[in-house]
């Protein structure tokens, strides 16, 4: 299959964490300053900034205890990019997400995380993302401090979904549908919000046990994917302080998947028993039950992985639709590590190989 556009461009930045967001807002500086007036600006949300700043709140406090490193890397990226440190932190922190915004239209999520066992024991970890294509590049971190990684990148912040690093751990991730009516919360300690998880796992955690129990502590709000070269994989529902589901790897569980909405049992069971049922919609049901008839038809190779990631099986509701932006699939056992990415659209691109560096 003929590539429809050029491979998404990727940079390499190593050295402390601040040196790091120095050298990526120099390299994606005329994507950061688009993305910030498209994202982040003030003028487009409404209320008062300190009605925003309140809203960000829980957003720093869950970096402040899992990632305080984060905080030097925007301050890299700013001074890098020449863009006011305020808006950097505003799109970091995904903004839009906490604060209402006017003329934004409601979007279905689409993301889908897949993970399986391939011929021979190979692991192989893919996903669908469906945010904006022109906010996403490639970085491939060497940090002074932390495991060297690759991963799909939203320029001018710190987070990232997809990628794998140089032990071997891989994760695909999409964010976690709500409930009806919205759960309460009322659990004051911090966990991790906005998009920091995977970024997290990437940088500190070596497997998926490790990624499985720092899940345990970040508590977040997604639905992710992990396996690892020792031969490990999991499916993991996450939903904050309301508790974690994981689906761990079998003989006989040797393909695993998940969608944006809730479908473990004893998350549903839970959100039941306090009156809040998840929002499942016509999107998520109908990936979900498209990858369920593919567990039991399809071989566990990559082409298979390729394929799923580019199907159009109950389109416009299919796990490739137009919304979806990139697809990647990583490879953890390879040496080195590797991640594959098939940039927009995926069921016309090739998927191209990138590796990540030991140091």
């Amino acid at each position: 299959m003929a590539a429809t556009l050029s491979p998404m461009p990727i940079e390499t930045v190593r050295g402390s964490h601040y040196e790091m967001g120095l050298q990526h807002g120099r390299a994606w500086r005329h994507v950061i300053h688009a993305s910030v007036h498209a994202w982040a600006l003030r003028h487009d949300f409404q209320g008062t900034d300190e009605a925003a700043d309140k809203a960000l709140e829980p957003v720093r406090e869950g970096d402040r205890t899992f990632a305080p490193w984060v905080f030097d890397e925007l301050r890299g990226i700013a001074e890098g990019s020449g863009v006011p440190p305020a808006w950097i932190e505003r799109m970091h922190m995904r903004v839009w997400n906490r604060v209402p915004r006017t003329g934004l239209p409601a979007r279905e999520g689409g993301c889908t995380g897949i993970g399986m066992l391939a011929e021979g024991g190979a692991v192989l970890v893919g996903g669908t993302l469906d945010d904006p294509r022109q906010c996403y590049v490639l970085i491939r971190r060497v940090p002074a401090r932390g495991i060297p990684h690759v991963m799909v990148q939203w320029a001018g912040a710190g987070w990232g979904h997809n990628g794998v690093n140089a032990a071997g751990l891989c994760i695909a991730e999409s964010s976690l549908g709500g409930t009806t009516p919205e759960l309460r919360c009322d659990d004051p300690r911090p966990r991790v919000r906005g998009s920091m998880t995977g970024r997290i796992l990437l940088e500190t955690c070596e497997d998926a046990p490790q990624a499985i129990e720092a899940l345990r502590r970040l508590r977040p709000t997604e639905s992710i994917v992990l396996g690892d070269a020792k031969g490990s994989f999991a499916s993991c529902q996450c939903f904050g302080w309301l508790g974690q589901a994981c689906e761990t790897a079998s003989r006989e569980r040797d393909f695993l998947f998940n969608t944006n909405h809730i479908h473990a049992p004893e998350l549903v069971e839970s959100l039941a028993a306090r009156g809040c049922m998840p929002k499942l919609t016509e999107y998520s049901i109908t990936r979900f039950a498209v990858l369920e008839r593919a567990r039991a038809a399809m071989p566990r190779t990559a082409e298979t992985m390729q394929a799923l990631l580019r199907s159009h099986d109950g389109y416009p509701h299919s796990v490739c639709n137009d919304g979806t932006v990139t697809a990647t699939y990583a490879q953890p056992q390879a040496r080195p590590a590797a991640l594959f990415v098939a940039d927009c659209p995926p069921c016309r691109s090739e998927f191209v190989r990138y590796a990540v560096e030991a140091g």
